[in-house]
């Protein structure tokens, strides 16, 4: 038999798609402290990219001066491959080249740097996935149904996972679980977990339901 893919799963599941994707990191850059003749710094991946702010003229303008900090700052940061960068006259924005190919961010004490959006590999989330389903779901136990239990498993384990790291209520890289005084850790022997764990989805219940009909399989 052959085992799920990525289409099928998202056959089923279609408002699981954004985990399965590369989404690119992505930063906000704004000037915190605005002063004449000073140098400002973005590091990205260890790499210091630096403007030096004008000198002061007779009559000093903060938005003038912050307009022409974004803008040499911009102009610096065009020659890192690592992003794609942007920017209006109050604040540059650094996407990742590459989905899913994070970089680091760092700026010195007169810039202020907002995360906007976390970088996501789901490519490799769902493979990684995949091959814990694959060890668990296997041709002897689960005959010609093998496949349509993967399929649920796999879209019901992706439902629950957390791609949020920001977010600590939900699962996090299902590590652990604990239901009531049901706990899952990853690689257990998925027979042995019961309905107050697949019941988080509505793909748990139906690979739930797959698993009951041929428990005598795993006996």
């Amino acid at each position: 038999m052959a085992n799920t893919t990525l289409e099928n799963v998202l056959t089923i599941a279609p408002e699981l798609k954004n985990k399965v994707i590369d989404i690119a990191k992505k930063d906000s850059v704004e000037v915190a402290n605005l002063f004449y003749d000073t140098e400002y710094t973005i590091n990205i991946d260890g790499v210091d990219y630096t403007y030096t702010s004008s000198p002061q003229p007779g009559t000093p303008d903060e938005e003038v001066l912050r307009t022409e900090i974004i803008n040499g700052l911009a102009s610096v940061l065009a020659g890192c491959a690592a992003i794609v960068v942007s920017n209006s006259s109050t604040k540059i924005i650094t996407t990742a080249a590459v989905p899913g190919v994070s970089y680091s961010i760092n700026v010195d004490i007169n810039l202020i740097d907002n995360n906007l959006v976390h970088n996501h590999s789901g490519i490799i989330l769902f493979n990684l996935l995949l091959e814990d389903v694959i060890l668990q779901v296997t041709e002897l136990n689960f005959k010609d149904e093998q496949e349509r239990a993967q399929r649920y498993l796999l879209a019901h384990l992706l439902t629950i996972t957390n791609i949020d790291p920001d977010n600590t209520d939900d699962i996090i890289g299902l590590v652990q679980e604990v239901v009531g005084d049901v706990q899952y850790k990853y690689g257990t022997d998925f027979s042995k977990l019961d309905e107050a764990f697949y019941g988080l989805s509505r793909y748990g219940i139906v690979f739930y339901e797959i698993m009951m009909r041929l428990w005598f399989r795993f006996i």
